[in-house]
């Protein structure tokens, strides 16, 4: 929802600067892309630990994240012949791997705890969706390419399945050999959001007078409170962690102008 709502918006935004472009005469661009993005955060660990038998309980919860498929879009114009600005989206997603580890203090002896380690029976969603504010800069170039650096603030959304609770058995056998296993899973999902920076450059080569193609470099970056699923389920109140969102991109398209040249 916060996905689709991002590219109304941004397209809103453009229909807006396309209709100031046309009234200015100065020169719209559009940059449309697709290509790969790696995460800034490329795993994430959630624990918690309660007194148990005279010892601690302990829960832990590994997450991977993986680069994957992105998309990127932005509109807008040079109001002079070297600057101007951009309205953008982007957008990766990847469901990844999940594991929990449980340690258990034994019911006999103390110091011999049990422990257990499962992978989730479920891939696990991170999805992350950026608008980015920009201010952009064209230096003149001769000949067919067009250089684009551009900077500014981002709204960076995360949206991440999380593992919330366990099932697990214990069992302690006639020569107190003790075990622990994981037995199934309980899931959440958390969304949330921050503002952070983006900057990059766009390089596009002339395929025609208004249209070109070539390759966008994005680096974004903010900090998101994540609801710490392990924490949340052993506190009984919500609990949240600090994660960086955002990463490098790399994507490959068009570039369209039109208006003044």
């Amino acid at each position: 929802m916060r996905y689709r709502l991002a590219v109304v918006s941004a397209s809103i935004a453009m229909i807006c600067l396309w209709a100031s472009v046309a009234s200015a005469q100065t020169t719209g661009l559009v940059i449309v892309g697709v290509g790969v993005q790696k995460p800034a955060t490329s795993s994430l660990t959630q624990s918690f630990e309660v007194p148990f038998r005279e010892e601690m309980a302990r829960f832990r919860a590994d997450y991977d994240f993986k680069s994957s498929l992105a998309f990127d879009i932005a509109g807008g114009a040079l109001v002079t012949r070297q600057f101007g600005f951009l309205v953008g989206v982007s957008r990766f997603s990847k469901d990844g791997p999940a594991t929990e580890t449980v340690s258990l203090p034994h019911p006999v002896f103390f110091g011999s705890p049990a422990t257990d380690i499962a992978a989730a029976d479920r891939q696990l969603t991170h999805s992350e969706t950026g608008v980015h504010l920009d201010v952009v800069y064209a230096p003149a170039m001769a000949g067919k390419v067009k250089v684009y650096l551009f900077v500014g603030p981002s709204r960076i959304s995360l949206k991440q399945g999380l593992i919330s609770d366990i099932d697990l058995v214990e069992a302690l056998f006639n020569d107190l050999s003790y075990t622990v296993q994981i037995t199934g899973f309980h899931y959440t999902e958390d969304s949330t959001n921050a503002w952070g920076v983006n900057g990059g450059a766009t390089v596009s080569v002339s395929l025609m007078p208004n249209v070109g193609v070539g390759g966008t470099l994005r680096v974004s970056r903010a900090t998101v409170d994540l609801l710490d699923a392990q924490q949340s389920t052993g506190n009984g109140a919500r609990t949240t962690q600090s994660v960086k969102v955002g990463g490098v991109s790399a994507t490959f398209g068009v570039t369209l102008s039109f208006g003044k040249k």
